[in-house]
């Protein structure tokens, strides 16, 4: 329990670092994002996280078109009722036409009435976007630290092994010159010693040398 409460504290520290950020991208819509994390490194807490972001995102699309059509359809019935205003009583039934307009009306009254919910959902999404996306940021930095502090270890650990290797290396150079000199040496030698001729029947004896 203490530990979720800890976590619970460093994330709004984390998040209260980022209240300052004004451009922060959304992620889930960010090319390079998608780079770092590919489907198969994506965490549960990740995919929770992207999930929730991109309903959201969805919801706001939604609300922005329905909205609009909304509006289209407000403004229609505004016309209609300008249009049944001009009209003659000498033309057209008065109880029809006062029957029409109190629909129009009616109307409008209902979808102003669905637009001011509207306004109010589109008010508090982009805050809970915003939200989410931080605490995405969040996360996903978590991780990028975390490998790259695990890179850092196993490159560090590669780097000691390329020095040992290296070392190693140069000190085999210098015995295999040292043997190689001496097989020299003792050929010269023996080649002194014995004379061509001898040796030359010496080395058929020993072709694999």
């Amino acid at each position: 329990m203490a530990k979720k409460k800890d976590e619970i504290a460093l994330m709004k520290n984390e998040l209260a670092k980022l209240a300052h950020v004004r451009h922060l991208p959304i992620l889930t819509l960010d090319q390079r994002w998608h780079l770092l994390f590919p489907e198969e490194k994506k965490t549960s807490a990740i995919k929770k996280m992207e999930k929730r972001l991109n309903d959201l995102l969805k919801e706001q699309g939604k609300l922005i078109q329905d909205a609009k059509e909304m509006k289209k359809l407000k403004n229609s019935f505004m016309a209609g009722i300008v249009s049944n205003m001009q009209q003659s009583n000498e033309t057209k039934d008065e109880t029809a036409r006062i029957k029409k307009l109190e629909s129009s009306q009616r109307y409008i009254k209902e979808i102003n009435e669905k637009l001011a919910v509207y306004d109010n959902e589109l008010e508090s999404i982009p805050k809970e976007i915003t939200k989410v996306n931080q605490q995405l940021m969040i996360e996903s930095v978590r991780i990028c630290y975390g490998d790259l502090y695990k890179n850092k270890v196993q490159i560090g650990a590669m780097n000691e092994w390329i020095d040992k290797t290296r070392t190693k290396l140069k000190e085999t150079l210098v015995q295999k010159q040292e043997m190689e000199d001496k097989n020299s040496e003792i050929y010269s030698y023996m080649h002194d010693i014995l004379g061509p001729q001898v040796i030359e029947i010496f080395d058929e004896d020993h072709k694999e040398l």
